[in-house]
């Protein structure tokens, strides 16, 4: 976190922090895929008045799996980044994706 994304708002008598997770990079490898990719964090809700609103704080996020990963281990890893594009601490996390079969259809991790 830099100096200035800590503010403090005199008028509310509060703390205003103007950093969050960012992005989340993502590496998928092994049988022969090295494949990564960087996503933004955010997930817009659409209502049916035709509003909006879009939260900072939770994500959801599609793959499209390449039919060359059919019958594949592979290993998948994640991490997080601030706005800065600085490294957050303890974001690593790493698990095991076996991919079967590959339909026409989008395969979603």
């Amino acid at each position: 976190m830099e100096d200035d994304d800590l503010v403090f708002d005199e008028t509310q008598s509060n703390f205003d922090i103007q950093n969050r997770i960012n992005t989340i990079q993502y590496q998928i490898t092994g049988d022969g895929v090295d494949y990564s990719t960087s996503k933004n964090i955010e997930l817009k809700r659409i209502f049916a008045d035709g509003g909006s609103q879009t939260s900072w704080l939770e994500y959801k996020h599609d793959f499209l799996i390449d039919e060359a990963w059919a019958d594949k281990n592979l290993s998948v890893s994640s991490e997080g980044y601030d706005s800065h594009g600085i490294l957050i601490s303890g974001t690593f996390e790493t698990f095991q994706l076996q991919v079967t079969s590959v339909v026409a259809e989008d395969l979603v991790i």
